[in-house]
């Protein structure tokens, strides 16, 4: 095995951990070496600091969302469709997670959060509102909806070791009963002129 290619399997086994317990031991050599099951030799032959980890595993959760991205476009998936293929890409989803944690103490960890934005995020946008049919309601008011659902869904995300699609399809559930909801209780429709 060539040296790049065991350099992206630590990468991927190191994101792995970061999702499950957060970036601490990113700090402490020794501890995310024995977290991640090698030695502390070993994970400095490949990684120099802490920061040279951050920005491989930054490179390497890139690549993930960018082919998962992709994919999602390619099989034009509709918005249930596309919440509930969340569990596929979990250490990523949980990674994203934890760099909203500490994007203030690291400003490094930015770059995955807008990626989700730029990515993923603007097509579950706009599959939700085809989904729900919401494309001539008030685009504020549907903005602030997603919005408001977008920041449940991480609250709420849990365990990492508890996560997966039977906690997707409760958060879809209430998803669907709020999204309801909002449209009974919202103006009709704008219409074009």
């Amino acid at each position: 095995m060539e040296k790049l290619e065991k350099h992206e399997l630590l990468t991927a086994r190191i994101l792995t951990h970061v999702a499950r317990y957060g970036f601490a031991d990113v700090q402490r050599f020794a501890h995310l070496a024995k977290g991640i099951g090698i030695g502390r030799s070993l994970l400095y032959f490949y990684f120099k600091s802490s920061e040279e980890i951050i920005e491989a595993l930054c490179e390497h959760f890139k690549h993930g969302l960018n082919e998962f991205d992709e994919q999602i476009r390619a099989r034009r998936l509709n918005f249930y469709e596309y919440v509930v293929s969340l569990p596929e890409i979990k250490d990523l989803v949980f990674f994203a997670h934890e760099c909203q944690k500490e994007a203030l103490r690291n400003p490094a960890l930015m770059a995955p959060i807008l990626l989700v934005a730029e990515t993923v995020d603007s097509y579950s946008f706009e599959r939700f509102k085809v989904y729900y049919e919401l494309t001539h309601y008030d685009p504020e008011q549907v903005a602030f909806l997603y919005g408001c659902l977008r920041s449940k869904w991480w609250e709420s995300l849990g365990s990492y070791d508890e996560w997966g699609r039977r906690e997707v399809e409760a958060f879809f559930s209430s998803v669907d009963s709020v999204t309801r909801t909002f449209k009974l209780g919202c103006s009709s429709p704008q219409v074009s002129d």
